[in-house]
């Protein structure tokens, strides 16, 4: 069975006061790991109440570019292989000189990280699809760009809404690809997620051609009960 995790993103407002419990649902609803979110500020948080569960948290997001020390500490303290940048400037995805440097960063990165086993990547938005250099989408100017060294977690649910089938990135970028991002919701950037089967996304092709790589649930915002949703969205998953 594909490997299920949670994007703690999702719980943010569940990491204090109430993280224990919150954690203690997601794992009895089969999250086998959890994917941290600024994992230079989270880690120290977090790393018992996980260990006491046997939730790794084999990948993270993390700052790499603007705090690579606390990222890269933060990452080793809960045993992070993965590590994610989160997100980039959304304004300047139509300049390819800024492209080119973000990949740049990023190749220089991976070759950094590989000795202390740590993979670096990059997760997407929606802009990443949406925007266009010399009429090409900027996803894939950026992804051409990258050493092989350097992953993707491919964000369906935001790749959709920038004007991509996520089913075909997957097919393009093969293997470079790691991660998923699997969410639903009525595509539409600003709108509240929904419970997985319970949007637009058409989760049937896209599960169906992922089942190597690995499922991280997120919510960017829920309307409702957010763990419930996300135990909700854990169950439905391993029903696939």
């Amino acid at each position: 069975m594909t490997t299920l995790s949670v994007q703690l993103y999702s719980l943010r407002d569940h990491l204090t006061d109430t993280l224990e419990p919150t954690l203690d649902r997601i794992a009895e609803a089969g999250a086998n790991e959890v994917e941290p979110f600024g994992v230079e500020k989270w880690a120290a948080t977090l790393a018992a109440p996980l260990q006491a569960r046997n939730l790794p948290a084999t990948s993270s997001h993390g700052g790499l570019l603007a705090d690579l020390e606390g990222a890269v500490a933060g990452a080793k303290q809960l045993g992070t292989k993965h590590l994610f940048v989160p997100s980039s400037d959304r304004d300047r995805w139509t300049e390819a000189a800024y492209v080119a440097d973000l990949a740049g960063q990023l190749n220089e990165l991976a070759a950094k990280l590989a000795p202390e086993g740590i993979s670096v990547g990059y997760h997407n938005h929606e802009f990443e699809f949406a925007a266009k250099i010399d009429g090409e989408v900027a996803y894939d100017v950026f992804a051409a760009q990258l050493d092989d060294a350097v992953k993707l977690e491919l964000d369906t649910y935001w790749a959709r809404v920038g004007g991509s089938d996520p089913v075909d990135v997957l097919a393009q970028y093969g293997d470079k690809i790691t991660h998923l991002h699997v969410k639903d919701g009525p595509l539409v950037r600003g709108e509240a997620n929904v419970v997985l089967g319970q949007g637009q996304m058409d989760l049937d092709s896209l599960l169906s051609a992922s089942q190597d790589k690995i499922w991280v649930v997120e919510f960017d915002s829920c309307d409702g009960d957010v763990v419930q949703a996300t135990v909700d969205s854990l169950r439905y998953l391993q029903e696939r």
